[in-house]
C-alpha cells in the first residue's frame, strides 16, 4: 500500500452533494456524515500525514481472501473524500497519487465491520481486484486507503495426478482393424494441460485422435493398425507439477504360415515333420501350429494335431498304400494363419506283402464272455409230436452250448437232437411224452465265463375223440403271494396241485422222483391237493411234482410240471453301502445308503441307526436329502419276507460322520494392511485338508471379478490403488461337491493416497545445551505402521541411527531431521528441522591428541558478555605461561607452541566477571594427549646398536621404528607416521554394475583429519572420510586410496593401502533342464536347475508364465531355490518357466532369464513294435530285425520281452543276425525313462516270431562204380529233401561257388577238378525259403586221368582180380566199402535193379548208353564194361 492516500480532485460543489450518498455503505449512516463536515478542518492536517495505519487493514483483509474466478476490474470515481471537502469550501489540498483506473467500485461488505481485516469471497479466477478501505467513525469517514497493485485471483492449486484404469496398466492388445477408444480420468486444479507422446515423438494427428475434457482424457483410434503398437505417455501438468504415464499399445492380427515345413522320414504307418516358426507372427506371441493331412488320391485335408506347441512332430495311424502330403498353419492368441506351408515331398506308406496276416489283437479285443441275445420262451407241446426250443448266444471265444433237463446234463440222448450253429442254438425233442416235461436250460461257456437261460416245456396228452381231458395246473406260492422258490432256514413253501373238470382224485406228492411222506416240517392237506414245507434244512432241496389218482377207476394223471425247490443253508446277510462315500459329509449334503441282501426276491428292508429302528420306506434304498449333525452314527439294515415274517441277519454297520463345512482363516503374508499407492498386499486363504479345494475372494462383501486361480489360495494385489481400499474376505469350495464354507475372517486393506510426514520432536527441551549432556530425538509417524528410520544432521545420514529414537551425547550442535520408510518402494517426505545450539568450552585446534613438536590451542568464552578474563587448570594445578605456554590479553586464548609429554594432562578454565566478585562454574574438562616416545637399546659384541622406537598413548602402543647404529649416541629421527585404514562396503571382490560402493578412510590415531582421495593415482573431490560411488559402472573401475591431514599444522598421514575396485555386469542365471526332457507325461517328475557360473551368494526366484511358482505338495524348491522339481507332473505345470537372482545380502538382481517350456501331455505314450521282414514265417537263418518306435519325446530306455520274459536288450532295435528255433516266441517291447522316478509306458502289440527248421540239401552220386573204368567223369546231384518247392541249385567246390548257371547235376572231371577237391550245394528258390541248408561235402578222390590211362588190352581186370591185386590202385576202393563188397549180388538197388558181377551196370547219359550197345556182353567184355579204347 502507498504511503499516501490517492489524491481527490475537487469538483464543483453541486455534483459532489449529487455523488455525496454513492459511498455510503448502506443508507442508514447518511445522517451522521453532516456533522463531519463541519470538524473538516481538524481533520485536514490529519489527510497530509501518511495513513500508514491504514494499508494493513486492507492487506490484511485481502491476504485471506480465497481464489476466485475471473471478474473484471471495476471503475469509478471516488465518492466520499470529495463530498465533505466540498461542504466547508476548504481551499484545494496537495495533490495525492491519482486513483487506479476504475469505472465502477462495489462495496463488498454490507455492514460496517469493527475488526482490520475482511475477507472478501465469491470470486472469479483470473480477475485482477483493486481494493481499497475506508474507516468510519461518528466524524465521517476517512478518504480511501487503495492497494497499489491490483490482486490476482487465482484457484487453489491442486497437484495433478493420473488415475490410470486396471486394465490400462498392463500391455493394451486390440486387433488390426478394431476401434481404439481409451478414457484415462486425472485430478488437477487449475485445468491442467494435456500432452501425448508415442514412443516419445508428437503424436501424429492424421491417425490418433486425442481429446481432452477437464477430468479425462480420450485416445481414439478409428482403424487400428500394426505401425500403431507402441508406449503411449500423458503427461499432466499444473504450474510447476507434472505427473506422467504411459500406455502400451499391441495391435495384433493372424500371423503368417510357417516358413517352411520338410518331411524328415516315413516309416511303417507314421511321418515325421518339421517346420520353421513364421515370419510375420502378427506382431504377438505365436502360440501353436495346426498340422493336416491330404491323401492324394482324394485331396481333402484334415486336422491331425490342433494347438501343437513344438517345431516338429510325427502323424501316426497312416494308411497303407496311400500317398500324404502335409500342411501347417500358425496361430497366434488372434487365430490361425490364412495360409499354410505345405511339404514339397509326399509321404507314400508301402505296401508291407500281398500276403494278408490278420492283426494278433483282434482275439484279445473282440473276447467276451458269453450272452444270450435270444432267450428261451416257455412252450407248451403235444404228446408225441416233435417240438424245438430256440435261442441265440453271442460271445468270443465260441462258447461250448450245453443244454440241461431240470438242472441234469442231457448229454449224448437219442432223444434229443442239438444243433450250434452260427451262435443259433436249438434243442429238438423228439415225440415228447409227458415225462419229458420240466425246466430247460442252455448253458454257454467260454474262457471268459458262461451264462444260462431257461424254459419251461409243458407237455399235454392230445385230444382223443369226445373224451374230456383231465387238466390239471401246477404252482407254488407263499402265504404272502410271493412266489420264490430260493428260501431259507425255517421259511416256509406251499405247494398247490389243481386238477380241473372234477374232484374225485386224490393227490400224490413226489420229490426228486421219490414220493413224499409227511414228517414234521411236511404236512399235507385233507385232499392232500395242498403242500406245505417248512425248509429246516437243505434235505428239502429237489424238484418236486404231483399225480391224480382217481377215487373210483384205475386211472392216474400225467405227471404235472416240476417245481424245483432250493434251500439254503444260513440265513443270509445283507451288505449296506453308502454313496457319495466321502470320509466326512458336510451339512446339507445328501447321503444315500443301499442295502444288497442277494440276488433275491420279495425282501421289504428295515434300516437302523444307532440300533434303533428307523421309520423310513421298506425299500432297499435309504435317502437323506440334507444330513445335519443329528445323522452322524452307525447305519444298518434287516430284510424280511413273508408273513411269518422271515428276517435276515443284521448287517455290518456303515459309519456316517456329519461335520461342519470347513472353516476359512484369512492370513495376511505381506508385513501390513494399511498400504500406500503402489505398495503389495498378499493375502492367503487357509483351510484344513488339502481334498480339491476351489477359493472364491471378496471384497465388501461382492465377489471379486478378477482372472484369479481359483485353485490358488493366494491374492496378491501388486501396487496397490484407491479402488483396492475395502474389506476382503475367502471362501473355499470342495471341488465335485457342493459344499462352501462361510466367509473367512476379514482382513480391512486401507490404502492412503499420500505418504505422511513425520513429526521430529526432542527431550529434554531446552533451547541451549552443554557438551556432555544427553537429548532424545523421536520420529512419530501418525499413520500406520512398519516404518524404519533414517537419521540426519546438517542433511548428512547418521548410518548407525534406525531406531525410532535416538539418543546424542551432545559435542557438536547442528540441524537434526529424520524420515520413515518401509518396504522398497515407500518413504516419507523428510521432517521439519530442529536446530540444536550447544555451548562449550571450545579448543582452537581441532584435536587433542598430538604429536610432539604440534601446537595447540584452546579457547574459553562466555556465552553472554564480554567483561571476563579466564583462569586455566591441567590436572588441578593452575597453568603458569613460560617460553612455550601463552595466554591472549584475558587469558581467553592458551597456547602451546610445541607440545611435549609434560603438557598431556586435563585443562579446564574458569571465568572472572571484571569489576565484580563474579565467578563461573569450572568448564568441562579437556583431555589433552601427546604421544610419547621411549627407546630401548643394547650392546651385544660391538654389534650396531638396535634402539626399538615405540609411540605410546594411553599405555597403548602405537607405532614400531628400529634403528641401528654403531655408536653408542643415538639421534632418533621421528620419521614415522600413522597409516590410514580403507576399508570397502559392500565387502566383495566384485561390484556389480547400479550397486552403490562405499570407501571408508579411517586414521586410529587422533582427530581432526582431513581426507584426500584419488583413483589410480587423480585426485578426486572429496574431504570426507567417506567415498561413495552411487549407481555404480564400468567407468569407475580403478586403484583407489586415500590419505590424512590435519590443515592447520599442515600434518600428514602416509598413504592407504590400495583398494582395486572392479565392476562387472549382473550375470544372467544359467538356467538347466537336470530332467533330461521338458515334455514329460502325467506322474512323471521333472527337475529344472538355476545358478550362477561365478558364485553361490545367490538365492533364486522362479516364474511360470509371469506368474511367481510357490512350493506346494508337488513342487518343491532345493537351497537357495537352485532346483525346481516337480515330483509328480500334471496339466497345471505345463507352462514356460523361468528364474531370476538376487545376490545375498546385498540389493543386486539378475535379469530373468530366457525361458524353457514344459509340455504335459494328456495320455501314456503310444509304442509300436515292427517286425522286418514280416514273413509268417522265418527259417532258420533268416536275419529278423525288430524296432520298437514311439513317436513322442525322447531319452527313453527299452524293454523287450519275449513271451513274456524280460530279455537283456536295451536299443531301440533287436537284431538277429541268423535265427534259431529257440527264437520261436511272441515278442513286445515298451518304453521306460528316469533314474529315481522311473517311468514306463504300456506294452505295445504282441508280433509273433515262428521259426522253421531250413530244408536241407544233399549231394547223390549219378555214376555208378562200374562206369568209372568206362568215363571219366563223375556226375553228381543235388537234391532238396522234404520240399515241395521248385529248386535251382548253386555248386561250391572248397567253399567257392562255381561260375556255372544253376543246375541240379554237376559233372566232375579231371579237366575241371585236377586236384579233386570238395563238393557242395545248395538249393535257391524264389519262394520261401529262398535258399536251403548246405550240403555236406563230397569229396572225388582216385578219379583217372587221360595220361593215367593204360595201353594194354587186359587194363580191366574183373573185381575178383582187383580184390586179389596189390600192385595196382583200386579206383573205386574210396566209393565201396567192404561191406559193399560182401553184400549179396542180389540185392536191390534204388532203382529195383538185381546186379552181379556180370550185369551191365545202369549208364547215366544217353552216351553212356550208346558205348554199351557196341559190346556183346560176353566175360570178355568184362560183363558189358567198356574200354576207354573202344
Amino acid at each position: 500500500m502507498p504511503g499516501k492516500p490517492a489524491p481527490i480532485k475537487k469538483p464543483p460543489a453541486k455534483k459532489v452533494a449529487d455523488k455525496a450518498p454513492e459511498p455510503a455503505p448502506e443508507p442508514e449512516p447518511a445522517p451522521p456524515e453532516a456533522a463531519p463536515a463541519a470538524a473538516a478542518p481538524a481533520e485536514a492536517p490529519a489527510e497530509a500525514a501518511p495513513p500508514a495505519e491504514a494499508a494493513p487493514p486492507a492487506e490484511a483483509g485481502a491476504a485471506p481472501a480465497p481464489p476466485a474466478e475471473d471478474t473484471p476490474a471495476a471503475e469509478g470515481s471516488a465518492p466520499a473524500a470529495p463530498a465533505e471537502a466540498a461542504a466547508v469550501e476548504e481551499p484545494p489540498k496537495a495533490p495525492t497519487p491519482p486513483p487506479p483506473p476504475a469505472t465502477d467500485w462495489v462495496v463488498a461488505n454490507e455492514a460496517l465491520t469493527p475488526a482490520n481485516r475482511f475477507c472478501i469471497k465469491n470470486l472469479a479466477a483470473g480477475d485482477l481486484l483493486h481494493v481499497r478501505v475506508v474507516a468510519v467513525n461518528p466524524g465521517g469517514r476517512s478518504e480511501a486507503g487503495v492497494l497499489s497493485e491490483p490482486v490476482p485471483i487465482r484457484e487453489i492449486a491442486e497437484r495433478p495426478k493420473i488415475r490410470m484404469p486396471r486394465i490400462l496398466r498392463s500391455r493394451y492388445v486390440r486387433q488390426v482393424g478394431e476401434q481404439v477408444n481409451l478414457v484415462i480420468p486425472f485430478l488437477g486444479k487449475p485445468k491442467p494441460v494435456v500432452s501425448w507422446l508415442k514412443d516419445g515423438q508428437p503424436l501424429d494427428t492424421k491417425k490418433v485422435n486425442i481429446r481432452n475434457s477437464d477430468n479425462d482424457s480420450i485416445i481414439f483410434i478409428r482403424t487400428a493398425q500394426r505401425e500403431d503398437s507402441g508406449v503411449y505417455e500423458m503427461a499432466v501438468k499444473v504450474d510447476s507439477f507434472e505427473d506422467k504415464a504411459a500406455v502400451t499399445l499391441q495391435i495384433v492380427e493372424l500371423p503368417g504360415s510357417p516358413a517352411s515345413v520338410k518331411l524328415v522320414d516315413a516309416w511303417g504307418f507314421n511321418a515325421a515333420l518339421e517346420w520353421t516358426p513364421p515370419k510375420d507372427n502378427g506382431n504377438t506371441e505365436v502360440t501353436g501350429y495346426t498340422v493336416q493331412k491330404a491323401d492324394r488320391k482324394t485331396e481333402e485335408w484334415f486336422t491331425v494335431l490342433e494347438h501343437y506347441h513344438r517345431l516338429s512332430a510325427t502323424v501316426s495311424d497312416l494308411i497303407m498304400g496311400n500317398s500324404y502330403s502335409f500342411r501347417v498353419f500358425a496361430e497366434n492368441q488372434v487365430g490361425m494363419s490364412e495360409k499354410s506351408a505345405v511339404t514339397k515331398g509326399v509321404a507314400t506308406i508301402q505296401k508291407t506283402g500281398i500276403v494278408y496276416k490278420p492283426p494278433q489283437y483282434l482275439e484279445h479285443d473282440f473276447s467276451e464272455a458269453p450272452k444270450f441275445t435270444t432267450p428261451l420262451n416257455n412252450r407248451a407241446a403235444t404228446v408225441g409230436y416233435t417240438t424245438k426250443l430256440l435261442c441265440s448266444v453271442r460271445g468270443s471265444p465260441t462258447p461250448k452250448i450245453e443244454w440241461l433237463k431240470n438242472q441234469m446234463v442231457i448229454g449224448d440222448d437219442p432223444k434229443f437232437r442239438q444243433i450250434s450253429n452260427q451262435g443259433i442254438c436249438s434243442l429238438e425233442i423228439r415225440k415228447p411224452c409227458s415225462f419229458d416235461g420240466g425246466t430247460y436250460t442252455c448253458r454257454a461257456k467260454n474262457a471268459q465265463g458262461e451264462a444260462t437261460v431257461s424254459c419251461k416245456l409243458e407237455v399235454k396228452p392230445p385230444l382223443m375223440g369226445q373224451q374230456k381231458s383231465r387238466s390239471y395246473v401246477f404252482r407254488v406260492f407263499e402265504e404272502l403271494q410271493s412266489d420264490w422258490l430260493d428260501v431259507f432256514p425255517s421259511e416256509k413253501v406251499k405247494f398247490i396241485c389243481e386238477i380241473s373238470g372234477s374232484s374225485d382224485w386224490t393227490i400224490s406228492w413226489h420229490r426228486n422222483n421219490q414220493s413224499q411222506d409227511a414228517d414234521p416240517n411236511v404236512s399235507f392237506s385233507a385232499d392232500g391237493s395242498v403242500l406245505t414245507i417248512t425248509a429246516e434244512t437243505q434235505m428239502y432241496s429237489g424238484s418236486y411234482f404231483c399225480k391224480g389218482h382217481h377215487k373210483a377207476k384205475a386211472v392216474s394223471t400225467q405227471s404235472s410240471n416240476s417245481l424245483e425247490l432250493k434251500v439254503f443253508a444260513n440265513k443270509p446277510k445283507p451288505t449296506v453301502s453308502r454313496k457319495p462315500n466321502f470320509d466326512k459329509m458336510f451339512l446339507g449334503e445328501s447321503v444315500t445308503f443301499t442295502c444288497a441282501a442277494g440276488d433275491f426276491s420279495g425282501w421289504e428292508y428295515l434300516w437302523y441307526h444307532d440300533g434303533k429302528e428307523i421309520q423310513a420306506p421298506k425299500t432297499d434304498v435309504y435317502t437323506i436329502d440334507s444330513v445335519d449333525h443329528s445323522y452322524s452314527g452307525e447305519y444298518s439294515c434287516k430284510a424280511k419276507r413273508g408273513k411269518g415274517p422271515f428276517y435276515t441277519e443284521e448287517s455290518e454297520t456303515q459309519s456316517l460322520l456329519v461335520s461342519d463345512p470347513p472353516t476359512t482363516s484369512l492370513k495376511l503374508l505381506s508385513p501390513w494392511l494399511d498400504v500406500f499407492e503402489n505398495e503389495t498386499v498378499e493375502l492367503k486363504c487357509e483351510v484344513e485338508g488339502s481334498d480339491w479345494l476351489t477359493f472364491t475372494w471378496y471384497k465388501n462383501q461382492q465377489k471379486l471379478q478378477t482372472d484369479l486361480d481359483e485353485d490358488s489360495p493366494y491374492l496378491n494385489i501388486t501396487q496397490v490403488t484407491q479402488t483396492d481400499q475395502g474389506v476382503y474376505a475367502c471362501k473355499v469350495q470342495i471341488a465335485f461337491r457342493n459344499v462352501i464354507s462361510e466367509l473367512s475372517n476379514n482382513a480391512t486393506v486401507i490404502v492412503y493416497e499420500n505418504t505422511p510426514k513425520p513429526t521430529l520432536s526432542k527431550v529434554p527441551d531446552f533451547a541451549q545445551m552443554y557438551v556432555g549432556e544427553k537429548v532424545n530425538f523421536t520420529c512419530k509417524v501418525d499413520v500406520s505402521s512398519g516404518w524404519n528410520y533414517k537419521w540426519y544432521i546438517n542433511g548428512t545420514l547418521l548410518p548407525s541411527a534406525t531406531s525410532k529414537t535416538i539418543t546424542s551425547s551432545l559435542s557438536d550442535g547442528g540441524k537434526y531431521s529424520c524420515k520413515a520408510t518401509r518396504g522398497e518402494e515407500t518413504s516419507t517426505a523428510q521432517s521439519a528441522e530442529i536446530q540444536q545450539d550447544v555451548h562449550d568450552l571450545k579448543q582452537t585446534t581441532q584435536w587433542l591428541d598430538v604429536f610432539p613438536s604440534e601446537s595447540v590451542k584452546l579457547s574459553c568464552d562466555m556465552q553472554r558478555g564480554s567483561d571476563w578474563t579466564y583462569t586455566w587448570r591441567k590436572d588441578g594445578q593452575k597453568v603458569q605461561a613460560d617460553d612455550i605456554v601463552s595466554f591472549d590479553s584475558n587469558g581467553k586464548t592458551l597456547s602451546i607452541s610445541s607440545a611435549s609429554a609434560k603438557h598431556a594432562g586435563q585443562y579446564n578454565c574458569n571465568g572472572h566477571l571484571q569489576g565484580r566478585s563474579v565467578i563461573s562454574n569450572s568448564s568441562p574438562e579437556l583431555t589433552l594427549t601427546v604421544y610419547a616416545v621411549f627407546c630401548s637399546a643394547s650392546v651385544v659384541n660391538d654389534d650396531p646398536i638396535i634402539c626399538v622406537v615405540r609411540y605410546f598413548m594411553n599405555s597403548k602402543e602405537l607405532y614400531d621404528i628400529k634403528h641401528r647404529d654403531k655408536f653408542l649416541l643415538i639421534v632418533l629421527h621421528l620419521e614415522k607416521k600413522p597409516k590410514p585404514l580403507m576399508t570397502q562396503e559392500p565387502k566383495a571382490d566384485k561390484v556389480y554394475v547400479g550397486e552403490s560402493v562405499s570407501f571408508v578412510c579411517e586414521v586410529d590415531v587422533s582427530s581432526g583429519w582431513e581426507y584426500h582421495w584419488s583413483k589410480d593415482g587423480i585426485a578426486l573431490h572429496s574431504n570426507s572420510n567417506v567415498f561413495k560411488i552411487r549407481d555404480a559402472s564400468s567407468s569407475d573401475n580403478g586403484n583407489y586410496e586415500c590419505v590424512a591431514k590435519r590443515d592447520k599444522s599442515a600434518y600428514h598421514t602416509l598413504n592407504s593401502d590400495r583398494r582395486s575396485l572392479q565392476i562387472s555386469e549382473i550375470p544372467v542365471p544359467d538356467l538347466k533342464q537336470t530332467t533330461q526332457w521338458l515334455d514329460v507325461f502325467p506322474t512323471e517328475s521333472v527337475k529344472l536347475s538355476c545358478g550362477m557360473a561365478v558364485s553361490s551368494d545367490w538365492t533364486y526366484t522362479w516364474h511360470k508364465d509371469g506368474q511367481r511358482v510357490r512350493p506346494d505338495d508337488t513342487v518343491s524348491f532345493g537351497t537357495n531355490g537352485t532346483t525346481l522339481s516337480i515330483t509328480s507332473a500334471s496339466a497345471k505345470h505345463a507352462g514356460q518357466y523361468k528364474c531370476s537372482g538376487r545376490l545375498n545380502n546385498r540389493p543386486v538382481n539378475s535379469p530373468i532369464t530366457s525361458g524353457l517350456t514344459l509340455s504335459i501331455y494328456d495320455t501314456k505314450p503310444r509304442v509300436t513294435l515292427l517286425r522286418k521282414p514280416e514273413y509268417d514265417v522265418m527259417h532258420t537263418g533268416d536275419p529278423v530285425s525288430f524296432s520298437c518306435h514311439i513317436n513322442v519325446s525322447s531319452g527313453w530306455e527299452y524293454l523287450w520281452y519275449k513271451d513274456g520274459s524280460p530279455l537283456a536288450e536295451s536299443e531301440k532295435t533287436r537284431n538277429i543276425s541268423s535265427v534259431t528255433m529257440k527264437h520261436t516266441g511272441s515278442y513286445t517291447c515298451r518304453v521306460k525313462r528316469g533314474r529315481n522316478a522311473v517311468f514306463q509306458s504300456d506294452p505295445s502289440q504282441t508280433v509273433r516270431l515262428d521259426i522253421q527248421e531250413r530244408p536241407q540239401a544233399n549231394i547223390i552220386l549219378l555214376t555208378g562204380w562200374s562206369e568209372v573204368f568206362s568215363t571219366d567223369s563223375l556226375a553228381l546231384r543235388c537234391e532238396v529233401q522234404e520240399s515241395q518247392e521248385m529248386w535251382n541249385y548253386t555248386w561250391f567246390r572248397e567253399g567257392q561257388p562255381i561260375d556255372l548257371p544253376p543246375s541240379k547235376r554237376h559233372v566232375v572231371t579231371p579237366q575241371n577238378d585236377p586236384e579233386q577237391s570238395l563238393y557242395t550245394c545248395r538249393g535257391i528258390s524264389t519262394g520261401r525259403p529262398s535258399y536251403s541248408k548246405l550240403s555236406e561235402s563230397f569229396k572225388t578222390k582216385n578219379l583217372p586221368r587221360n595220361e593215367d590211362m593204360l595201353e594194354e588190352e587186359n587194363l580191366f581186370l574183373t573185381m575178383a582180380q582187383l580184390k586179389d591185386r596189390t600192385d595196382a590202385p583200386n579206383p573205386l576202393v574210396e566209393y565201396i566199402t567192404d561191406e559193399a563188397l560182401n553184400a549179396s549180388s542180389k540185392e536191390a538197388d534204388e532203382n529195383g535193379t538185381i546186379f552181379s558181377e556180370t550185369t551191365a551196370l545202369p549208364i547215366s547219359t544217353p552216351e553212356d548208353q550208346a558205348a554199351t550197345t557196341e559190346g556183346d556182353g560176353t566175360e570178355e567184355d568184362m560183363g558189358g564194361l567198356i574200354s576207354f579204347k573202344q
